[in-house]
């Protein structure tokens, strides 16, 4: 049976085997209400101690963007009672602190715009609360450089490498969703983006259809740019390949009104690898082979080199079985 609270101050009290003395429990109690006591008048005093606030900034005009990289934190040495103190640090100290930075209200030299911290202890003592007063704030200047605002749209661009498995290929192109995003950041960069390009990923022997969901690449030194949406999906059709082969007759290009010319074979095997999905949609119709009368050979060779003039775009490695026919002009 779990000993109670009085049971055990019974035995510290002589009831059963163990018998202490009554004084030992007495000094026992006094020492923990001296302990209490003490802890009450040690909180009830002030004290000056450093919190580090996550800061956001308002203030900035519609046209303008702020081209360079401002504090994410700033440090705050505040003074004020223990117990005030223990409250935040339960509650969490990560409340985050405002701090207005419109134009108007900044100071400027040469051109370039910053704020003392230290002139706004007010402002952001008040968004503590009257217990807690905050003393000074490092850093004590923060510089804001604002630029002219652009935005533009511009196509997506995957930064991809891939390898695929034996007989796996894709079945489609490479897509993004969206295919478009909008690109906000200071007109002197934003106007010479020519695309959005991702985060580089790196696939290897894909055997399967990936979605990917992939950020942006900002350029260099340009922290200020934003892309909205803020991540797109990356879309690799990956599927098994099988072979496939079609009898195509062999054309002839340029041929002069009145010629007639006869082909051996007049028909060529073109074989080709496709995926599975798109097997049933390859028709001899999508293909072309053949070529240029202008291009026949002089003399007495009767031979011509034939050649893949059209394709389907979803089927690789398409060969042309014989790579050569033979020809007579007939007059």
């Amino acid at each position: 049976m779990t000993e109670t609270p009085k049971t055990f101050f019974q035995k510290l009290a002589g009831s059963g085997d163990v018998i202490l003395n009554r004084k030992l429990v007495i000094y026992l109690v006094c020492l923990l209400l001296s302990c209490l006591l003490w802890v009450l008048i040690t909180l009830s005093e002030k004290y000056e101690t450093d919190i580090v606030f996550p800061v956001i900034y308002n203030g900035i005009p519609k046209s303008k963007v702020v081209a360079n990289h401002l504090p994410e934190t700033i440090t705050a040495k505040v003074n004020a009672v223990g117990f005030s103190l223990i409250w935040y640090k339960l509650k969490g100290s990560g409340q985050t602190l405002t701090l207005e930075i419109p134009p108007s209200k900044l100071r400027e030299t040469n051109g370039a715009y910053y704020t003392l911290t230290n002139n706004r202890l007010e402002k952001i003592s008040a968004q503590l609360g009257d217990k807690i007063k905050v003393l000074r704030i490092s850093p004590d200047t923060i510089y804001i450089d604002f630029a002219e605002k652009m935005k533009r749209k511009l196509r997506v661009k995957p930064a991809l490498t891939m390898t695929l498995q034996k007989q796996y290929g894709l079945s489609d192109s490479i897509k993004t969703d969206p295919e478009f995003v909008n690109v906000v950041g200071p007109k002197s960069i934003v106007e010479k983006m020519q695309f959005a390009e991702t985060e580089t990923t790196n696939i290897k022997d894909a055997d399967e259809k990936k979605v990917i969901t992939l950020g942006f690449k900002k350029p260099d030194n340009s922290e200020a740019v934003s892309f909205s949406p803020e991540t797109v999906k990356l879309i690799v059709p990956v599927e098994k390949y099988t072979e496939g082969s079609k009898e195509i007759v062999v054309a002839v290009r340029n041929l002069p009104k009145g010629s007639r010319l006869r082909v051996y074979p007049e028909k060529v095997k073109v074989t080709y690898l496709v995926g599975l999905s798109m097997y049933d949609k390859v028709d001899a119709s999508l293909f072309t082979v053949g070529f240029n009368y202008k291009n026949l050979p002089k003399g007495k060779s009767n031979k011509v080199k034939v050649e893949l003039l059209n394709a389907p775009a979803f089927v690789n490695s398409v060969k042309v079985e014989p790579v050569s026919v033979e020809y007579i002009i007939q007059k």
